[in-house]
């Protein structure tokens, strides 16, 4: 049905103001079709690739997710699916899937970076896993040329998912410009985004909600956000707790985050119909716009019908 929606009622407004020529956010069947999809993004080493491989069960395996612990140009997407053989697959013929194909257009610089890990793995049969290469903060960290548009891709991730996890390092919390700029880019998607307090079982309870408070506080005006994000503390990978720590609390905010992606996976038809209304709405306002700054001609005339049964359907 919500295909049906797109053909008859957005598609035609899409193809008559050319928005594919000028946007590199699209939509069509491997938006409405895919699985699931669940992002990790965030400051470098805050612990993603282990969150991942502690969620699947492939820690200290040969199917595990790595990454460097270091700032370098070898950052990478790295995308976790599901497959009857395990097998590791490079960007090309990543973009050359369906699901996928709509990354070739930022370019081979960008598939270089693209990795995937194919595995016969339960928890992938329901979604796939992505996590974003580690944002760099300039003020400390000398600035690395990433050489694809590193903005655009990570926009792609946002739009296609299904819940959005930003994973912090305690004791890394500097939010600097590409921070800024990556905060920016989920406004509008605040009910999808969980903020993630890693590595929490290394400093006491108080240290904890100090923390807590201050980081909440920092993100929300960058997002835009009328309510505080949901806001979880951890110790994600199967090590104990260390001593002292407030395992209770841990153990209860891990449990709420895996509530949320079975509810994210759950939601998948919502989450997709959230997506075409975002879709449609950007779609309507370039419309607009261009109907705005060109003279009346019989096209445009004709489009009106159109546009008016559209805006009845949003």
């Amino acid at each position: 049905d919500l295909k049906k929606v797109y053909e008859s009622s957005i598609k035609q407004l899409e193809k008559m103001f050319k928005y594919k020529e000028l946007s590199n956010r699209h939509f069509g069947d491997p938006e409405i079709f895919n699985k699931p999809l669940v992002v990790f993004m965030g400051p470098w080493s805050g612990g993603k690739s282990t969150i991942i491989n502690y969620l699947l069960g492939t820690e200290y395996t040969k199917s595990a997710l790595r990454s460097s612990a270091e700032p370098s140009p070898g950052f990478n997407f790295n995308l976790a699916m599901y497959g009857d053989v395990e097998e590791e697959v490079d960007g090309t013929e990543l973009s050359a899937e369906w699901a996928f194909s709509s990354l070739q257009k930022f370019g081979q610089e960008f598939l270089k970076k693209l990795k995937g890990k194919k595995m016969p793995n339960k928890l992938l049969e329901k979604a796939t896993f992505a996590e974003i290469p580690g944002v760099l903060e300039t003020g400390t960290i000398r600035k690395i040329d990433r050489r694809y548009p590193f903005n655009d891709a990570c926009q792609w991730f946002i739009d296609h998912a299904d819940l959005i996890v930003l994973v912090y390092d305690y004791a890394k919390l500097d939010i600097g410009p590409e921070t800024e700029a990556l905060l920016d880019q989920l406004k509008g998607r605040e009910q999808q985004v969980r903020i993630l307090l890693n590595k929490a079982d290394e400093i006491t309870a108080e240290e904890l909600l100090k923390i807590q408070g201050n980081l909440v506080w920092n993100v929300s005006p960058l997002m835009a956000s009328a309510e505080p994000p949901t806001l979880y503390a951890g110790s994600f990978w199967s090590r104990p707790y260390k001593a002292g720590a407030p395992k209770r609390l841990l153990k209860a905010q891990e449990q709420s985050l895996l509530k949320d992606i079975k509810e994210a996976i759950d939601r998948r038809v919502e989450n997709r119909i959230a997506t075409a209304r975002r879709f449609a709405v950007r779609v309507r306002n370039h419309a607009k716009m261009v109907d705005c700054s060109s003279p009346p001609s019989r096209t445009t005339r004709d489009s009106l019908g159109t546009r008016r049964r559209w805006h009845r359907i949003l």
